[in-house]
């Protein structure tokens, strides 16, 4: 039997003293959002790889040197940027230049649903839309 993922990493908000990192992603059809943990992890894709490999066992393809493919054929990154803790709210903003990509509105507003976790967005153009 496979152990069950959790939708969320087991992050200690209350630690939170500044900004930090975080990738939104499909595995398998379930949505999963990550906060990246600064003593594993350096960048976006850094947190990809390892939540690929030792989460969900799946080795990922490299887009260049250090750069976790974006996709594979059992995952999709649906979104990356930054977070910050206000109040009891977690706020998702900003990119990644790494992926090209920002927050994904629908992956945050499901996650909060399924967990209760109180997730603001907040938006501004970096990217072109599809």
């Amino acid at each position: 039997m496979k152990a069950k993922i959790p939708l969320i990493n087991e992050f200690n908000f209350s630690e939170i003293k500044k900004e930090n990192q975080f990738i939104q992603l499909e595995f398998e059809g379930k949505n999963y959002l990550r906060f990246m943990n600064p003593e594993k992890e350096k960048n976006h894709s850094q947190l990809l790889f390892n939540t690929l490999v030792y989460e969900f066992n799946t080795l990922p393809k490299f887009i260049r040197i250090g750069i976790a493919s974006p996709k594979g054929h059992n995952y999709k990154l649906l979104g990356a940027g930054r977070f910050r803790k206000e109040g009891e709210k977690i706020v998702l903003y900003g990119a990644s230049f790494d992926y090209l990509l920002q927050t994904n509105e629908q992956n945050a507003k499901e996650i909060s649903k399924l967990t209760g976790l109180d997730i603001k967005i907040e938006q501004f153009p970096c990217f072109p839309k599809d």
